[in-house]
């Protein structure tokens, strides 16, 4: 058998492969005190948290490739399988784009220019299974645009699709219902490209 500690640094680049096909995958730097075992037969055990300093989350799915940047803080802890390594990350993307576009009217004036928009990314579970959970935030905009917001993030499927508008158009999709004035067919297009993507989540 063959156990070995480690006491790992910022100075080393921990790399974690969701899918090494599609480079969906985890570079980070961070901490922590980590243990592996290997005993006479070949399992591999490992044992121990890692915390993140700072990172890279490289998101692969269909069409959406982008970086996410890991907050500081966030762990990813191992109590026996390697493949089962619990998660508990933050990361997010930033976007600047017009809010403006979600609603009929122009909302309030200046409040309809381009804000910088947050896209938050959360891993959790395990890192063989892991959940992802989206939200969005625009830290800078006036209380009518907040209120916008809040209307999206209430309902999981229209922050679900607005994510991934804001990830691949970098702006938001129109609002079912609201009179855009873009023509029925445009907001049918844009609907459909994001089902398709929701559909493999």
């Amino acid at each position: 058998a063959l156990e070995m500690n480690f006491e790992v640094t910022p100075d080393a680049i921990v790399k974690l492969i969701f899918s090494e096909e599609l480079e969906d995958e985890i570079t980070a730097r961070g901490s922590g005190d980590i243990s592996i075992d290997l005993n006479n037969i070949g399992d591999i055990t490992m044992d121990g948290i890692y915390t993140v300093k700072n990172g890279v989350y490289d998101f692969a799915m269909g069409p959406v490739k982008q970086k996410f940047f890991i907050e500081e803080g966030g762990n990813i802890s191992w109590t026996g399988d390697p493949y089962e390594a619990q998660l508990d990350l933050q990361t997010f993307y930033k976007v600047n784009t017009n809010i403006a576009v979600l609603t009929s009217n122009q909302l309030a004036e200046g409040s309809g220019s381009h804000q910088e928009i947050l896209c938050y990314l959360k891993l959790t579970e395990s890192l063989s299974k892991p959940a992802i959970q989206f939200d969005i935030s625009a830290p800078n905009a006036g209380d009518i645009a907040q209120s916008v917001i809040r209307r999206i993030k209430s309902d999981p499927d229209e922050l679900n699709r607005q994510f991934f508008s804001l990830l691949l158009w970098r702006r938001f999709a129109p609002l079912v219902g609201a009179n855009t004035g873009n023509g029925n067919a445009a907001i049918d297009l844009f609907a459909n490209q994001i089902n398709s993507i929701l559909s493999k989540i």
